[in-house]
């Protein structure tokens, strides 16, 4: 296996066994968004005559301008990412869906969950390696250069 898809499957995984929380945190950005959007608004006053200096009137506008644009191309970048996973997911039939659920998202051992499923571990790990596969060629379908590093970075 080369070291750029190994890469992905980790990275797959990775995003997986944080995606709860990245949909959380898709619920904050677009709220964040929405607050910024309507600060600008309320911070624009066209009553008042500009008298200082122009860069340092407009300074906190600009600064929630270039805030919100940070802000939605990470919401864009995740909202991709997180619909690439979907579809990846929606592709999986019942049992390749709980074997993720439970292994990769809630992060449980085959041995507490294969009996459920009436599988063996053995077979849980060889359906997630496949699942996991299967995922990576449906997110990296187009070969872009998404990574779910760049996205899920949050610093603000």
């Amino acid at each position: 296996m080369e070291r750029r898809e190994f890469d992905r499957k980790n990275e797959v995984e990775s995003f997986l066994s944080h995606y709860d929380t990245a949909k959380a945190i898709l619920k904050s950005m677009e709220l964040e968004l929405k607050n910024i959007e309507e600060t600008i608004i309320g911070s624009i006053d066209y009553s008042k005559d500009s008298t200082g200096k122009t860069n340092k009137f407009n300074s906190e506008v600009e600064n929630l301008i270039n805030k919100k644009e940070t802000l939605t191309t990470r919401l864009g970048n995740l909202k991709k990412y997180l619909d690439k996973v979907e579809i990846a997911m929606d592709t999986l039939d019942e049992v390749e869906r709980k074997v993720i659920d439970f292994k990769v998202i809630q992060g449980k051992y085959y041995y507490e969950f294969a009996d459920k499923l009436k599988i063996t571990p053995r077979k849980a790990q060889s359906i997630k390696t496949k699942v996991i596969d299967k995922m990576v060629s449906i997110i990296y379908a187009d070969d872009s250069n998404i990574s779910c590093k760049e996205i899920y970075v949050i610093n603000m």
